[in-house]
């Protein structure tokens, strides 16, 4: 008996061994940017923020600092830095608005390490604290994780915002992590999936239940959901929170499918790179 118990003992720490590590490597960040197109480069157009997530001191950047429409604060996707979204935040302080924009735990030249989708959504909550104090109304914009970020984040019963603009988002993570390992990992998917859902609760424990569905049916901010058709990453059809519309209850939310051209892409929804033409029919939603 003592050696099986032993052997238990054993098998367990090996799996969540092996499954910490899966997750570092799944979720590993960003650390240099294209220093082209930085936050370095637009020194005169804003000012170097910085706020607490935790234990961990992130640094942000506040475009139009002297813009009173209104404060709207992106939330990046996964595997870029706040510095992709420059172009937008620029567009958006010409349209008479302020634009907060932050790299998450671990990206960039930020401390800390990255565990999981759900740090964005623990990041976004500082930041919004963070916001509060230029008392303006405060719009959230998200790309991809960012899209499922500024919806989910509307769990915390202290997180209070006026709009919600979710880009390419998905509802669930267990559903993204899945759609991942099915068409990426194929043959070893269920095994490498279950790993990281371990992970995932040791690091976030209840917290990986949040799904952006019960934020977005718990707010009562006006809130846009965009989709493009032909997004292969969040399939409009089965991850997307556009594809659960029959879930979300609430008479505030607005639904918008680009259905053409690069728009209608996973990152062509924003850009298709950092040099293509912005999407203003997108941008138009949040002034």
């Amino acid at each position: 008996m003592k050696l099986i118990f032993i052997i238990m003992i054993v098998l367990a720490l090996t799996v969540i061994a092996c499954s910490l590590i899966l997750n570092r490597i799944m979720f590993q960040t960003v650390k240099c940017v294209n220093r082209q197109n930085c936050h370095e480069c637009y020194t005169d157009k804003n000012l170097r923020i910085s706020f607490r997530s935790g234990k961990n001191l992130l640094t942000g950047f506040l475009y139009g600092s002297d813009n009173k429409a209104g404060l709207v604060v992106i939330s990046p996707g996964m595997g870029v830095t706040s510095d992709y979204y420059i172009p937008e935040a620029l567009w958006l302080a010409e349209h008479g608005y302020a634009v907060m924009m932050f790299d998450n735990t671990g990206y960039r030249d930020n401390p800390g390490h990255f565990r999981g989708i759900l740090q964005a959504v623990y990041d976004l909550r500082a930041a919004v604290h963070y916001a509060e104090q230029y008392r303006l109304p405060i719009t959230l914009f998200g790309h991809s994780m960012g899209g499922y970020a500024v919806c989910a984040v509307l769990n915390y019963a202290d997180v209070t915002v006026d709009r919600v603009i979710s880009v390419a988002g998905f509802a669930t993570i267990r559903e993204i992590l899945h759609a991942y390992a099915v068409s990426n990992i194929k043959k070893y998917s269920s095994p490498v999936e279950l790993l990281i859902r371990i992970a995932q609760f040791i690091w976030f424990g209840k917290m990986d239940k949040f799904s952006a569905v019960d934020g977005i049916n718990r707010s009562d901010g006006k809130i846009v959901i965009a989709q493009g058709k032909n997004d292969e990453e969040v399939s409009c059809d089965t991850v997307s929170i556009y594809g659960k519309q029959k879930l979300l209850r609430k008479s505030n939310i607005q639904y918008h499918l680009f259905d053409r051209g690069i728009h209608s892409t996973h990152m062509g929804i924003v850009r298709g790179d950092p040099d293509e033409m912005l999407n203003e029919d997108l941008l138009k939603y949040l002034i």
